[in-house]
């Protein structure tokens, strides 16, 4: 058994892995982890397959923690469990305050024993898209928008951010912005972080004209605006997870936020 950084190399197993789980992850985003997070992506090796993965978006003083995956065959061994808690000793030794992750409700109390606290509720929703404003909205470089997401997220993720760019241009109004980005089941929408419902939905309504299908979208429950344009726009639930953290809480503003960017990086 070989714990070891995660490379380029990896990607077809460490897609193959995510997609028999039935996550919507593409070989792109497991780029992206990898660009954006290269001394910080693990996986177990074991009878010269990779058998586990774990990975770890640093934000400053937050990181994520993402892709906490298991080979079938090799599922109820310890692996994600050893690597989750190399990954939190890593952050640790990097002077990391505050980790955090999306949980589903088998992983939530395997994360409260490792000293995770629940934040809110985070929700996936899904539907065809169904545009239900304006198109004053345009696509534009990822400029101006630092100050807006950092105060909404809590803390500065332009990296991440700048990498979501280099695979579709953004969606950039006045107080507000979004990203939208192809999936392996469905086209995803997110971040989208807009001081306004009416702001948010403009940028809905632009992102929506990019591709046709089903579309999947991540939304805090306790944002009744998200969620009411989320239903006006034909999207329902389909999964239930919980936002988790460990350590100290971050100034955020959850209420800005209309789209998370991921599970995997927030």
């Amino acid at each position: 058994m070989s714990l070891r950084l995660l490379t380029l190399a990896d990607l077809p197993q460490a897609q193959a892995i995510a997609a028999s789980a039935g996550w919507n992850q593409t070989a792109a985003d497991w780029t992206n982890l990898l660009e954006l997070a290269p001394e910080t992506c693990f996986g177990i090796e074991l009878d010269g397959c990779l058998a586990a993965t774990a990975t770890l978006v640093s934000y400053g003083p937050l990181a994520w923690l993402g892709m906490v995956l298991t080979r079938q065959d090799y599922q109820h061994r310890g692996l994600a469990s050893r690597l989750v808690t190399h990954v939190l000793d890593v952050a640790d030794r990097a002077g990391v305050l505050t980790v955090k992750l999306d949980a589903t409700e088998q992983g939530r109390p395997i994360y409260e024993r490792l000293g995770f606290v629940a934040e809110r509720a985070i929700e996936r929703w899904s539907g065809n898209g169904r545009a239900c404003g304006t198109l004053n909205a345009t696509s534009a470089p990822l400029t101006g928008v630092k100050e807006l997401d950092g105060s909404a997220f809590g803390a500065d993720r332009m990296g991440l951010l700048r990498r979501l760019a280099l695979g579709a241009a953004p969606v950039i109004a006045n107080g507000g912005f979004a990203f939208w980005r192809p999936g392996r089941i469905a086209n995803y929408f997110g971040p989208c972080v807009a001081a306004t419902p009416e702001i948010a939905q403009c940028l809905l309504a632009a992102s929506l004209a990019r591709a046709a299908g089903v579309w999947f979208w991540d939304i805090f429950p306790d944002n009744a605006a998200a969620s009411a344009l989320a239903r006006e726009s034909g999207f329902q639930p389909v999964r239930h997870l919980t936002r988790m953290r460990r350590g100290p809480g971050v100034a955020e503003r959850p209420e800005l936020v209309y789209a998370a960017a991921g599970f995997e990086v927030g």
